[in-house]
Protein backbone atom coordinates (compact mmCIF):
# COMPACT_ATOMS: atom_id res chain seq x y z
CA UNK A 1 0.00 0.00 0.00
CA UNK A 2 2.83 2.39 0.85
CA UNK A 3 6.49 2.41 1.86
CA UNK A 4 7.11 3.08 5.53
CA UNK A 5 9.90 5.50 6.30
CA UNK A 6 9.64 5.35 10.10
CA UNK A 7 11.21 2.63 12.21
CA UNK A 8 8.22 1.97 14.49
CA UNK A 9 5.20 -0.18 13.70
CA UNK A 10 1.48 0.20 14.24
CA UNK A 11 0.08 -3.28 14.86
CA UNK A 12 -3.57 -3.83 13.94
CA UNK A 13 -5.46 -6.73 15.51
CA UNK A 14 -8.77 -8.03 14.22
CA UNK A 15 -10.24 -10.29 11.60
CA UNK A 16 -12.57 -13.17 10.92
CA UNK A 17 -14.66 -11.04 8.56
CA UNK A 18 -14.02 -8.18 6.18
CA UNK A 19 -16.02 -6.04 8.59
CA UNK A 20 -13.11 -6.12 11.04
CA UNK A 21 -10.33 -5.95 8.46
CA UNK A 22 -11.49 -3.21 6.10
CA UNK A 23 -11.69 -0.43 8.73
CA UNK A 24 -8.17 -1.22 9.92
CA UNK A 25 -6.97 -1.13 6.31
CA UNK A 26 -8.62 2.30 5.95
CA UNK A 27 -6.69 3.65 8.94
CA UNK A 28 -3.48 2.18 7.54
CA UNK A 29 -4.21 3.85 4.20
CA UNK A 30 -4.43 7.26 5.89
CA UNK A 31 -1.28 6.61 7.95
CA UNK A 32 0.46 6.14 4.61
CA UNK A 33 -0.37 9.74 3.69
CA UNK A 34 2.00 11.03 6.37
CA UNK A 35 5.40 12.27 5.11
CA UNK A 36 7.04 9.80 7.51
CA UNK A 37 4.56 6.94 7.74
CA UNK A 38 5.06 4.20 10.30
CA UNK A 39 5.24 0.57 9.29
CA UNK A 40 1.98 -1.35 9.68
CA UNK A 41 1.31 -5.02 10.30
CA UNK A 42 -1.89 -7.00 10.84
CA UNK A 43 -2.68 -9.84 13.21
CA UNK A 44 -5.76 -11.54 11.76
CA UNK A 45 -7.64 -14.81 12.15
CA UNK A 46 -6.51 -17.98 10.40
CA UNK A 47 -9.60 -17.97 8.18
CA UNK A 48 -8.68 -18.01 4.46
CA UNK A 49 -10.71 -14.85 3.77
CA UNK A 50 -8.42 -12.75 5.98
CA UNK A 51 -5.27 -13.85 4.20
CA UNK A 52 -6.83 -13.32 0.78
CA UNK A 53 -7.99 -9.78 1.60
CA UNK A 54 -4.66 -8.70 3.08
CA UNK A 55 -2.56 -10.42 0.41
CA UNK A 56 -4.50 -8.71 -2.37
CA UNK A 57 -3.87 -5.38 -0.63
CA UNK A 58 -0.15 -6.25 -0.34
CA UNK A 59 -0.21 -5.79 3.44
CA UNK A 60 1.92 -7.78 5.84
CA UNK A 61 0.00 -10.04 8.19
CA UNK A 62 0.35 -12.85 10.70
CA UNK A 63 -2.55 -15.28 11.28
CA UNK A 64 -3.26 -15.76 14.96
CA UNK A 65 -3.86 -19.26 16.34
CA UNK A 66 -6.57 -17.96 18.70
CA UNK A 67 -10.03 -19.51 18.36
CA UNK A 68 -13.42 -17.81 18.84
CA UNK A 69 -14.99 -17.77 22.29
CA UNK A 70 -16.28 -21.27 23.06
CA UNK A 71 -19.99 -21.97 23.09
CA UNK A 72 -19.71 -25.46 24.65
CA UNK A 73 -17.81 -26.69 27.70
CA UNK A 74 -15.65 -29.26 25.86
CA UNK A 75 -14.28 -26.43 23.69
CA UNK A 76 -12.84 -24.51 26.65
CA UNK A 77 -9.46 -26.33 27.02
CA UNK A 78 -8.68 -25.91 23.32
CA UNK A 79 -9.70 -22.26 23.45
CA UNK A 80 -7.45 -21.54 26.45
CA UNK A 81 -4.54 -23.29 24.75
CA UNK A 82 -5.06 -21.16 21.64
CA UNK A 83 -5.15 -17.97 23.73
CA UNK A 84 -1.80 -18.68 25.35
CA UNK A 85 -0.23 -19.58 21.99
CA UNK A 86 -1.62 -16.37 20.44
CA UNK A 87 -0.34 -14.28 23.35
CA UNK A 88 3.19 -15.72 22.98
CA UNK A 89 3.04 -15.04 19.25
CA UNK A 90 1.91 -11.44 19.82
CA UNK A 91 4.70 -10.75 22.33
CA UNK A 92 7.29 -11.98 19.80
CA UNK A 93 5.80 -9.78 17.07
CA UNK A 94 5.68 -6.68 19.28
CA UNK A 95 9.35 -7.10 20.20
CA UNK A 96 10.58 -8.01 16.71
CA UNK A 97 8.72 -5.22 14.92
CA UNK A 98 9.29 -2.41 17.42
CA UNK A 99 5.55 -1.94 17.83
CA UNK A 100 4.71 1.48 19.25
CA UNK A 101 0.93 1.08 19.49
CA UNK A 102 -1.63 -1.70 19.07
CA UNK A 103 -4.95 -0.90 17.40
CA UNK A 104 -7.62 -3.43 18.37
CA UNK A 105 -10.51 -3.49 15.90
CA UNK A 106 -12.69 -5.76 18.02
CA UNK A 107 -13.46 -9.45 18.07
CA UNK A 108 -11.78 -12.60 19.31
CA UNK A 109 -8.41 -12.00 17.59
CA UNK A 110 -7.71 -8.90 19.67
CA UNK A 111 -7.66 -10.30 23.20
CA UNK A 112 -4.24 -12.00 23.19
CA UNK A 113 -2.64 -9.09 21.30
CA UNK A 114 -3.89 -6.47 23.77
CA UNK A 115 -2.87 -8.72 26.67
CA UNK A 116 0.64 -9.03 25.22
CA UNK A 117 0.85 -5.26 24.69
CA UNK A 118 -0.23 -4.62 28.28
CA UNK A 119 2.46 -7.01 29.58
CA UNK A 120 5.11 -5.19 27.52
CA UNK A 121 3.78 -1.72 28.47
CA UNK A 122 2.85 -0.88 24.87
CA UNK A 123 -0.22 1.37 24.52
CA UNK A 124 -3.34 -0.09 22.92
CA UNK A 125 -6.44 1.59 21.56
CA UNK A 126 -9.80 -0.01 20.79
CA UNK A 127 -12.03 0.88 17.85
CA UNK A 128 -15.55 -0.39 18.56
CA UNK A 129 -17.44 -0.73 15.29
CA UNK A 130 -20.93 -1.89 16.24
CA UNK A 131 -23.81 -0.16 18.00
CA UNK A 132 -23.79 -2.79 20.77
CA UNK A 133 -20.25 -3.77 21.82
CA UNK A 134 -19.69 -7.52 22.05
CA UNK A 135 -18.21 -9.38 25.00
CA UNK A 136 -14.67 -9.16 23.64
CA UNK A 137 -14.86 -5.38 23.21
CA UNK A 138 -16.29 -4.85 26.67
CA UNK A 139 -13.34 -6.73 28.10
CA UNK A 140 -10.80 -5.05 25.82
CA UNK A 141 -12.00 -1.56 26.74
CA UNK A 142 -10.74 -2.08 30.29
CA UNK A 143 -7.18 -2.65 29.06
CA UNK A 144 -6.93 0.03 26.37
CA UNK A 145 -5.59 3.56 26.90
CA UNK A 146 -8.10 5.05 24.46
CA UNK A 147 -11.46 3.75 23.25
CA UNK A 148 -13.16 4.95 20.07
CA UNK A 149 -16.69 3.98 19.10
CA UNK A 150 -18.56 4.43 15.84
CA UNK A 151 -21.82 4.55 17.77
CA UNK A 152 -22.71 6.49 20.87
CA UNK A 153 -22.64 3.90 23.65
CA UNK A 154 -22.14 3.93 27.39
CA UNK A 155 -21.54 0.18 27.55
CA UNK A 156 -17.77 0.62 27.21
CA UNK A 157 -17.83 3.71 29.38
CA UNK A 158 -15.54 6.31 27.91
CA UNK A 159 -15.48 5.93 24.17
CA UNK A 160 -14.86 8.88 21.86
CA UNK A 161 -17.25 8.77 18.92
CA UNK A 162 -15.81 8.65 15.39
CA UNK A 163 -17.17 7.79 11.95
CA UNK A 164 -16.49 4.25 10.78
CA UNK A 165 -13.14 4.16 8.93
CA UNK A 166 -13.66 3.56 5.21
CA UNK A 167 -11.05 2.89 2.57
CA UNK A 168 -11.05 5.42 -0.24
CA UNK A 169 -12.14 2.73 -2.69
CA UNK A 170 -15.35 2.31 -0.65
CA UNK A 171 -16.57 5.74 -1.71
CA UNK A 172 -17.47 5.93 -5.39
CA UNK A 173 -18.08 8.80 -7.80
CA UNK A 174 -20.82 11.32 -7.08
CA UNK A 175 -22.31 10.52 -10.48
CA UNK A 176 -24.10 7.10 -10.44
CA UNK A 177 -23.79 6.77 -14.21
CA UNK A 178 -20.01 7.06 -13.93
CA UNK A 179 -19.97 4.45 -11.15
CA UNK A 180 -21.98 2.03 -13.29
CA UNK A 181 -19.64 2.63 -16.20
CA UNK A 182 -16.66 1.77 -13.97
CA UNK A 183 -18.45 -1.47 -13.03
CA UNK A 184 -18.86 -2.38 -16.69
CA UNK A 185 -22.64 -2.06 -16.47
CA UNK A 186 -25.14 -0.04 -18.48
CA UNK A 187 -24.51 3.51 -17.22
CA UNK A 188 -28.02 4.70 -18.12
CA UNK A 189 -30.06 1.92 -16.48
CA UNK A 190 -30.99 2.09 -12.76
CA UNK A 191 -29.33 -0.55 -10.62
CA UNK A 192 -30.40 -2.67 -7.66
CA UNK A 193 -27.45 -3.77 -5.51
CA UNK A 194 -27.83 -6.96 -3.46
CA UNK A 195 -25.04 -7.74 -1.03
CA UNK A 196 -24.40 -9.81 2.06
CA UNK A 197 -21.04 -8.12 2.70
CA UNK A 198 -17.70 -9.92 2.37
CA UNK A 199 -19.04 -13.43 3.03
CA UNK A 200 -22.43 -13.14 1.36
CA UNK A 201 -25.75 -13.86 3.08
CA UNK A 202 -27.44 -17.18 2.43
CA UNK A 203 -30.93 -16.09 3.47
CA UNK A 204 -30.77 -12.97 1.27
CA UNK A 205 -29.56 -15.05 -1.68
CA UNK A 206 -32.45 -17.49 -1.23
CA UNK A 207 -34.95 -14.67 -0.81
CA UNK A 208 -33.81 -13.17 -4.12
CA UNK A 209 -34.11 -16.56 -5.82
CA UNK A 210 -37.67 -16.76 -4.52
CA UNK A 211 -38.44 -13.19 -5.61
CA UNK A 212 -37.14 -13.93 -9.10
CA UNK A 213 -39.85 -16.57 -9.43
CA UNK A 214 -42.62 -14.02 -8.71
CA UNK A 215 -44.29 -12.12 -11.50
CA UNK A 216 -44.75 -8.92 -9.48
CA UNK A 217 -40.99 -8.63 -8.88
CA UNK A 218 -40.10 -9.45 -12.47
CA UNK A 219 -42.57 -6.83 -13.72
CA UNK A 220 -41.21 -4.02 -11.55
CA UNK A 221 -37.62 -4.93 -12.50
CA UNK A 222 -38.31 -4.15 -16.15
CA UNK A 223 -35.84 -1.45 -17.09
CA UNK A 224 -33.57 -2.19 -14.10
CA UNK A 225 -30.31 -4.07 -13.78
CA UNK A 226 -29.11 -6.07 -10.76
CA UNK A 227 -25.64 -6.40 -9.29
CA UNK A 228 -25.79 -9.28 -6.81
CA UNK A 229 -22.74 -10.12 -4.66
CA UNK A 230 -23.58 -13.60 -3.43
CA UNK A 231 -20.44 -14.67 -1.54
CA UNK A 232 -17.76 -17.23 -2.30
CA UNK A 233 -19.24 -20.41 -3.77
CA UNK A 234 -22.81 -19.07 -3.72
CA UNK A 235 -22.99 -17.25 -7.04
CA UNK A 236 -23.91 -20.11 -9.40
CA UNK A 237 -27.42 -20.92 -8.07
CA UNK A 238 -28.32 -17.23 -7.87
CA UNK A 239 -27.14 -16.64 -11.43
CA UNK A 240 -29.10 -19.66 -12.66
CA UNK A 241 -32.29 -18.48 -10.92
CA UNK A 242 -32.10 -15.05 -12.53
CA UNK A 243 -31.47 -16.60 -15.93
CA UNK A 244 -34.44 -18.95 -15.58
CA UNK A 245 -36.61 -16.00 -14.55
CA UNK A 246 -35.64 -14.11 -17.68
CA UNK A 247 -33.84 -11.34 -15.77
CA UNK A 248 -31.19 -10.89 -18.41
CA UNK A 249 -29.67 -7.80 -16.82
CA UNK A 250 -28.78 -9.54 -13.53
CA UNK A 251 -25.03 -9.64 -12.92
CA UNK A 252 -23.98 -12.07 -10.19
CA UNK A 253 -20.52 -12.13 -8.63
CA UNK A 254 -19.09 -13.81 -5.56
CA UNK A 255 -17.33 -10.67 -4.37
CA UNK A 256 -16.33 -7.22 -5.60
CA UNK A 257 -13.25 -5.11 -5.03
CA UNK A 258 -15.21 -2.09 -6.29
CA UNK A 259 -17.62 -1.63 -3.42
CA UNK A 260 -17.48 2.15 -3.65
CA UNK A 261 -18.58 1.98 -7.28
CA UNK A 262 -21.21 -0.64 -6.41
CA UNK A 263 -22.83 1.50 -3.71
CA UNK A 264 -22.45 4.73 -5.69
CA UNK A 265 -23.94 3.16 -8.81
CA UNK A 266 -26.96 1.72 -7.02
CA UNK A 267 -30.32 3.46 -7.00
CA UNK A 268 -31.40 1.04 -4.27
CA UNK A 269 -29.68 -1.68 -2.23
CA UNK A 270 -30.66 -4.78 -0.26
CA UNK A 271 -28.03 -5.57 2.33
CA UNK A 272 -27.06 -6.89 5.71
CA UNK A 273 -26.47 -4.12 8.22
CA UNK A 274 -23.02 -4.79 9.54
CA UNK A 275 -21.34 -1.56 10.58
CA UNK A 276 -19.22 -1.46 7.42
CA UNK A 277 -22.15 -1.98 5.08
CA UNK A 278 -24.18 0.72 6.81
CA UNK A 279 -21.25 3.15 6.65
CA UNK A 280 -20.67 2.45 2.94
CA UNK A 281 -24.35 2.97 2.16
CA UNK A 282 -24.29 6.29 4.02
CA UNK A 283 -21.02 7.50 2.48
CA UNK A 284 -22.38 6.82 -1.01
CA UNK A 285 -25.87 8.12 -0.16
CA UNK A 286 -27.52 4.88 -1.28
CA UNK A 287 -31.16 4.26 -0.24
CA UNK A 288 -31.22 0.80 1.30
CA UNK A 289 -33.35 -2.03 2.61
CA UNK A 290 -31.43 -3.61 5.47
CA UNK A 291 -32.04 -7.16 6.68
CA UNK A 292 -30.01 -7.49 9.90
CA UNK A 293 -28.26 -10.81 10.55
CA UNK A 294 -30.94 -12.76 12.41
CA UNK A 295 -28.78 -14.97 14.65
CA UNK A 296 -27.09 -12.33 16.82
CA UNK A 297 -28.65 -12.41 20.29
CA UNK A 298 -28.00 -8.71 20.84
CA UNK A 299 -29.35 -7.78 17.38
CA UNK A 300 -26.50 -5.30 16.97
CA UNK A 301 -26.98 -5.11 13.20
CA UNK A 302 -30.50 -3.77 13.74
CA UNK A 303 -29.07 -1.15 16.08
CA UNK A 304 -26.37 -0.32 13.51
CA UNK A 305 -29.04 0.65 10.98
CA UNK A 306 -31.50 2.32 13.35
CA UNK A 307 -29.96 5.84 13.25
CA UNK A 308 -30.11 5.73 9.45
CA UNK A 309 -33.73 4.57 9.50
CA UNK A 310 -34.56 7.33 11.98
CA UNK A 311 -33.03 9.85 9.57
CA UNK A 312 -35.13 8.48 6.70
CA UNK A 313 -32.28 6.96 4.68
CA UNK A 314 -33.21 3.28 4.89
CA UNK A 315 -35.85 0.80 5.96
CA UNK A 316 -35.19 -2.20 8.21
CA UNK A 317 -36.93 -5.54 7.74
CA UNK A 318 -36.60 -8.65 9.90
CA UNK A 319 -34.87 -11.56 8.18
CA UNK A 320 -37.37 -14.43 8.37
CA UNK A 321 -34.57 -16.84 7.27
CA UNK A 322 -36.81 -19.04 5.11
CA UNK A 323 -37.05 -17.95 1.44
CA UNK A 324 -40.83 -17.67 1.02
CA UNK A 325 -41.53 -15.66 4.21
CA UNK A 326 -38.56 -13.42 3.42
CA UNK A 327 -39.84 -12.81 -0.10
CA UNK A 328 -43.29 -12.06 1.33
CA UNK A 329 -41.78 -9.40 3.61
CA UNK A 330 -39.58 -7.92 0.91
CA UNK A 331 -41.85 -7.77 -2.09
CA UNK A 332 -44.17 -4.97 -0.95
CA UNK A 333 -41.59 -2.44 0.33
CA UNK A 334 -39.15 -3.39 -2.43
CA UNK A 335 -41.63 -2.97 -5.28
CA UNK A 336 -42.80 0.33 -3.78
CA UNK A 337 -39.24 1.68 -3.70
CA UNK A 338 -38.31 0.36 -7.14
CA UNK A 339 -41.31 2.13 -8.66
CA UNK A 340 -41.02 5.40 -6.70
CA UNK A 341 -38.04 7.55 -7.76
CA UNK A 342 -39.24 10.47 -5.64
CA UNK A 343 -39.09 8.40 -2.47
CA UNK A 344 -35.64 7.10 -3.33
CA UNK A 345 -34.52 10.68 -3.97
CA UNK A 346 -35.88 11.72 -0.58
CA UNK A 347 -33.98 8.88 1.11
CA UNK A 348 -30.79 9.90 -0.70
CA UNK A 349 -31.23 13.50 0.48
CA UNK A 350 -31.68 12.26 4.06
CA UNK A 351 -28.27 10.58 3.86
CA UNK A 352 -26.47 13.68 2.57
CA UNK A 353 -25.77 15.34 5.96
CA UNK A 354 -24.40 12.04 7.33
CA UNK A 355 -22.03 11.23 4.48
CA UNK A 356 -19.02 13.48 4.91
CA UNK A 357 -17.19 12.40 8.09
CA UNK A 358 -13.79 10.71 7.63
CA UNK A 359 -13.21 8.42 10.60
CA UNK A 360 -10.10 6.87 9.05
CA UNK A 361 -8.36 10.25 8.78
CA UNK A 362 -9.38 11.21 12.32
CA UNK A 363 -8.05 7.98 13.80
CA UNK A 364 -4.84 8.10 11.77
CA UNK A 365 -4.21 11.66 12.99
CA UNK A 366 -4.64 10.57 16.62
CA UNK A 367 -2.29 7.60 16.13
CA UNK A 368 0.36 9.80 14.53
CA UNK A 369 0.14 12.19 17.47
CA UNK A 370 0.67 9.24 19.81
CA UNK A 371 3.70 8.13 17.81
CA UNK A 372 5.21 11.61 17.71
CA UNK A 373 4.85 11.94 21.49
CA UNK A 374 6.62 8.63 22.00
CA UNK A 375 9.62 9.52 19.84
Amino acid sequence: MYEASGSVTVLFAGGGTGGHLFPSMAIAERLGDDPQPPAVHFVCSDRPLDGRILSEAQLGYTPSPVKPLPTKLPQVPGFLKSVWAARRQAKRLIKQMDVAVVVAMGGFVCGPVVSAATALKIPAVLVNLDAIPGKANRWLAKSCQQVYSVYDTDVIGYGRQVALPLRRQCVGPNDPTEARRLLGLDPDKPMLLVTGASQGATSINKAMIELASREAFRAVMSGWQILHLAGEGNDAPVREAYQQAGLADAHVQAFSNQMGDAWAGADLAISRSGAGSVAEAVANRCPSVFLPYPYHKDQHQRHNAKPIADAGGCIILDDAIEPAPNADRLIGPLCDLLSDPDRRSSMRQALEPLSHADGAADLAADLLRMLHRSR
